[in-house]
């Protein structure tokens, strides 16, 4: 690395600020919030935007699929919700249930990594 660390230093305080308020009201994780800081970090703070759009776009259309298959999967499956009750009641699920500590979600930081490899992979994204 060469050159001031200012610019690195900038782009992980907007990624930290920007993200932290949705952790404080407890809609996001923490990892999620520090993925973004750092991606501010390595990448500078142009490029946080596009990605944060590229990435919230792609979280969307996760949980409208998720949203949506579970509806189809009740209706066009009579035996779903028995399927379902066994496997939550398995001591598979019971570990997966223990390590997320009873916590919701999607892969947020996941997808805001695959809007930061769209962003790498074309960097005309940076320049809105």
């Amino acid at each position: 690395m060469s050159g001031p660390p200012w610019p690195a230093l900038l782009g992980f305080l907007i990624g930290l600020v920007a993200l932290l308020p949705f952790h404080v009201f407890g809609w996001m994780g923490a990892g999620d919030v520090k993925f973004f800081a750092l991606l501010g970090f390595l990448l500078g703070a142009k490029a946080l935007l596009p990605i944060w759009i590229i990435g919230s776009l792609i979280a969307g259309v996760h949980s409208t699929l998720v949203l949506l298959s579970r509806h189809w999967l009740s209706q066009a499956i009579p035996a779903w919700e028995i399927t379902q009750t066994r496997f939550s009641n398995s001591a598979f699920a019971q570990r997966m249930l223990a390590a997320r500590q009873g916590r919701k979600g999607l892969p947020y930081a996941a997808w805001l990594g695959v809007g930061a490899l769209i962003v790498i992979f074309d960097p005309a994204l940076m320049h809105w």
